[in-house]
């Protein structure tokens, strides 16, 4: 990464994505993205902690934002996240995977 900056390659990259969105006229739907964000927050949260029922926990005690996914779904995608290929990539990525 450049010092305070995006690296020209990235930097590059978002300039055509952020072009192209414009001439498009798309709209950004802000509750699909703010749902996304909310989802790698508990994922980051659960890698973190490494225990299901915690982060769980913290995910049902969170405020439920207008127009945002309510606990139970969101902990609904937690679980399905755990049982991914992704969150075994995840953990052998850190080291965490069993029997290496």
């Amino acid at each position: 990464m450049v010092r305070g900056g995006l690296n020209p390659v990235v930097h590059e990259q978002l300039t055509k994505v952020v072009k192209r969105f414009f001439e498009t006229r798309a709209e950004a739907d802000l509750n699909r993205f703010g749902s996304g964000v909310d989802l790698t927050a508990s994922r980051a949260g659960f890698i973190l902690c490494n225990d299901l029922e915690v982060a769980a926990k913290m995910v049902s005690q969170e405020p439920v934002a207008v127009g945002g996914m309510q606990p139970k779904d969101k902990i609904k995608e937690l679980v399905l996240y755990s049982l991914s290929e992704e969150y075994f990539q995840v953990r052998q990525h850190l080291g965490l995977s069993i029997g290496q």
